[in-house]
């Protein structure tokens, strides 16, 4: 469905838009001007707190994880902890 459940399908946002899908994180690199395996790497590394992001990066990341998390009925730290695991297997 969507990085933010855990299901391993990063292109169906099960019918919510808030979803984290690989268009969101297109929508994101756009708006950070960064491509799209760039920005995948920034907000795996922000979640394993290995970096720190500008101010405008860590609003639209932390507003992509608030949005998420109430699509899909889950804290924020849920919703993070999913997208690494996800995102691991693509950057690390």
């Amino acid at each position: 469905m969507c990085y933010n459940c855990g299901c391993g399908i990063a292109d169906d946002d099960m019918g919510h838009q808030d979803n984290i899908t690989n268009q969101t994180f297109g929508l994101l690199a756009k708006k950070l001007n960064k491509s799209l395996l760039d920005t995948k790497k920034l907000v795996y590394d922000y979640i394993a707190d290995s970096s720190t992001l500008s101010g405008e990066e860590e609003v639209a990341v932390d507003q992509m994880f608030s949005k998420a998390s109430l699509a899909w009925g889950q804290s924020v730290d849920e919703a993070k902890k999913e997208v690494a695991h996800m995102l691991k297997r693509e950057v690390a």
